[in-house]
């Protein structure tokens, strides 16, 4: 056979070896334990679960290349609590059953100045986090199917769009409701606008064919503001404005028409950050305005009381201090503080759900080691039953 045969054959053959060869794997570990104490319940749940995750990303060949990463998440010792899917209705819910499933799949594209291109499974993460986020906090995470879009449009303007047909959840794939089959759309335009902040302009569509999730097909549009002026050299004020509607869309069985809005200044001093604020979703007596794709615990209270927003709505005052210990050659040096207040109130009729307190200690250990404990306390007043949680995490990171 001719060499010049040979060699073009040899060629694509290396190079989709070194495609794979050289490409990079990552691992991550987490075990938490998790014990939830509910007044609705006589015994207290206590969880014990750890989180593997391994992932490979090739080297890039012809502008293309793969993800795949992996999830494992098993119990370790004590298991007596309601997983959703393992019957122990008797026990309050701690949502981390356990599972062996692909966390992600994909493969991207980058031929195209300042853009990526990725169709698979891919966990999203956008903006605050507040409509589309990839739930990192449970064992078990969400990520979406189908295509992503995301481009430079300018120095000063960011472009995202994505479709999904399928949204895995923290449920896992045993669960009957642990995944959403629908037809998803989502896009964001996030807007540089100099020393004063930045603007993102969003649109979500969810169309779902799930009859349990069918109250979910909304179409929600809405901007958000932030923005931080420097004071001093070590004073910062911070801000935030936000605001959006919902409306139903498709087969909703219900008429929706509600609104959201977020105001928060923030000030930071040194090591020292303070935020407050007041977010309301708001409720028609029928329906809330829902956030299902959203990092839920980073919002409304560590108890996770409000997940789901009451049909009256929800109004949440809160406030947020944090301090790191920093240049102390102390053991509390790189050690994170964290504690907050939320007052719960209902939107219409003139409820008051109840209070909550959250705090939080994070501290690197050695290596890549990282321990977590943190408390939320909910007292409940015209909402739910009063709900202690406490969590004790280590996590691990190549």
């Amino acid at each position: 056979m001719a060499a010049g045969v040979v060699a073009p054959q040899a060629s694509a053959r290396d190079g989709i070896i070194d495609f794979l060869k050289e490409g990079e794997l990552d691992l991550s570990l987490r075990h938490r334990v998790e014990i939830v104490d509910q007044d609705a319940f006589d015994r207290t749940a206590s969880a014990s679960t750890l989180q593997t995750l391994v992932g490979y990303k090739s080297a890039k060949l012809a502008n293309f290349h793969v993800y795949g990463q992996f999830r494992y998440v098993t119990n370790l010792g004590t298991s007596n609590f309601n997983n959703t899917i393992n019957g122990r209705t008797d026990l309050p819910v701690v949502a981390d059953p356990e599972a062996a499933e692909i966390d992600q799949g994909y493969i991207a594209y980058t031929g195209i100045p300042g853009t990526l291109i990725t169709v698979g499974r891919r966990k999203l993460a956008w903006g605050n986090k507040r409509f589309v986020s990839k739930l990192v906090w449970r064992q078990n995470h969400r990520s979406f199917d189908g295509v992503t879009l995301e481009t430079k449009l300018s120095d000063r303007l960011d472009f995202k769009y994505s479709y999904a047909f399928n949204v895995n959840r923290a449920f896992t794939n045993d669960s009957p409701v642990g995944n959403f089959d629908a037809n998803i759309h989502m896009a964001n335009l996030d807007i540089d606008l100099g020393t004063i902040g930045k603007t993102t302009v969003y649109g979500y569509s969810l169309d779902m064919n799930d009859a349990f999730a069918l109250p979910l097909s909304t179409q929600t549009f809405g901007a958000n503001f932030t923005g931080k002026q420097a004071i001093s050299q070590n004073v910062k004020i911070g801000y935030t404005l936000e605001g959006a509607t919902q409306k139903d869309i498709k087969d909703n069985p219900f008429d929706v028409s509600v609104e959201y809005y977020r105001i928060e200044p923030s000030l930071q001093v040194g090591a020292f950050q303070f935020r407050a604020g007041l977010e309301v979703l708001g409720g028609d007596g029928t329906r809330g305005f829902q956030t299902p794709l959203a990092l839920l615990h980073a919002f409304n209270g560590w108890a996770d009381q409000f997940v789901v927003t009451p049909a009256n709505g929800l109004e949440d005052y809160y406030a947020e201090a944090k301090y790191r210990f920093n240049n102390t050659d102390t053991f509390f040096d790189g050690m994170n503080v964290t504690v907050a207040y939320h007052d719960f109130s209902s939107d219409i009729n003139g409820q008051h759900y109840g209070d909550e307190f959250n705090a939080a200690i994070s501290k690197k250990l050695f290596g890549k080691v990282t321990a977590l404990a943190k408390i939320a306390v909910y007292n409940a007043d015209e909402f739910s039953t009063d709900t202690t949680k406490f969590w004790f995490q280590l996590s691990a990171s190549f």
